[in-house]
């Protein structure tokens, strides 16, 4: 069954899917974010505040609410500093043992542990459990494989970049798992390089995660192919649920997109651009011209789609039924039935 139009601007169900879609692993960042030593990120992600930290070689994800009266430990965002809470002081050790609680009797205190939850690293993306169990890996790793993403250990991205989308979260998914609309919304981008709707496609699940590859059209890579011998006509993308998007063009950029919903209809985007090894192995005037041409490229796309989504989410409240997805849309499809099985589970 198809999720519902009601389940994209309710209140209610965004409630639901706090508990039963993003209450398990979701992506908690990229690992490159944290190499300094307190950096951290925190975020609301489920029923949680949260924070992710690296300590030494460990990754620890922890309630960001002090113990004391509930303050929020780091303001939401990306930062470095110690974790301390700004109101009163109190001061915790990187695996979230209260460590310091000036001027406080201690028999006063007696919780003295932020839940934690674990965490792992999958080349240089960062998971975390809410459910307390180590996060499941082997799924997002296989379409990972799939899509031929792997970075040089210690990549930086050349471009960062966030978008709030007036969109419920599912629209977002919906778009980039199928590339039915490329031809009719991305002239400007994904046709201009050869892409279209009616193109080579395939796709292909892996548990709860999906990929699929496009194949734009011969003849228009005489140029790059020139450039860089090793570099193919194909955008590679991968779904890793609940909240990530990896895809590689031309097995020379690597784009990872990953997604926060702030409410049940809007949802804030955030994405990183880097270069792949291949990319990396030539010289510095061909790797700053492709660098220079993927930040733009990037942006249009995102911009296309979002004006887009927002549009459907103005919509779905005067929709008569359900989607009615076609062949080529069958990874929504399955994105859908993962969505459903989560939500209806008893």
């Amino acid at each position: 069954m198809s999720i519902r139009p009601e389940e994209y601007h309710s209140a209610e169900v965004f409630a639901r899917e706090r508990e039963r879609v993003f209450g398990s692993r979701l992506f908690a960042g990229s690992a490159w974010r944290f190499d300094g030593p307190d950096a951290y990120r925190a975020y609301l992600a489920g029923n949680h505040a949260l924070v992710t930290r690296k300590a030494g070689d460990r990754f620890h994800t922890l309630d960001n609410v002090c113990l004391h009266r509930g303050n929020l430990i780091h303001p939401l965002g990306y930062g470095e500093k110690p974790l301390r809470c700004g109101y009163h002081a109190w001061q915790y050790a990187p695996d979230g043992a209260l460590s310091h609680a000036p001027l406080a009797d201690p028999a006063c205190i007696a919780r003295k542990q932020l839940q934690s939850y674990p965490t792992a690293e999958l080349r240089g993306l960062l998971f975390a459990d809410l459910s307390g169990r180590a996060p499941a890996l082997e799924a997002a790793r296989r379409v990972l494989d799939r899509i031929g993403f792997d970075l040089d250990a210690g990549a930086r991205p050349f471009r960062c970049h966030s978008v709030e989308h007036r969109a419920n979260w599912k629209l977002l998914v919906e778009n980039v798992t199928e590339a039915y609309h490329v031809s009719f919304l991305h002239g400007p981008s994904f046709v201009s390089q050869g892409y279209a709707s009616a193109g080579g496609y395939e796709w292909g699940a892996e548990g709860d995660c999906s990929w699929h590859v496009m194949h734009a059209k011969e003849g228009l890579d005489a140029r790059v192919r020139r450039l860089i011998p090793q570099s193919h006509r194909e955008f590679t993308h991968a779904f890793v649920y609940p909240n990530l998007f990896v895809a590689v063009t031309s097995g020379l950029i690597a784009y990872i997109g990953h997604f926060l919903p702030t409410s049940a209809g809007t949802t804030l985007l955030e994405t990183e651009l880097y270069e792949t090894p291949l990319l990396m192995r030539q010289k510095d005037a061909i790797r700053e011209h492709f660098k220079a041409a993927a930040g733009p490229f990037s942006a249009l796309v995102i911009e296309e789609d979002r004006v887009q989504l927002e549009s459907s989410q103005l919509g779905l409240p005067y929709a008569r039924g359900p989607h009615q997805l076609v062949p080529a849309e069958a990874r929504v499809g399955h994105f859908q039935k993962t969505y459903r099985e989560a939500m209806d589970a008893v």
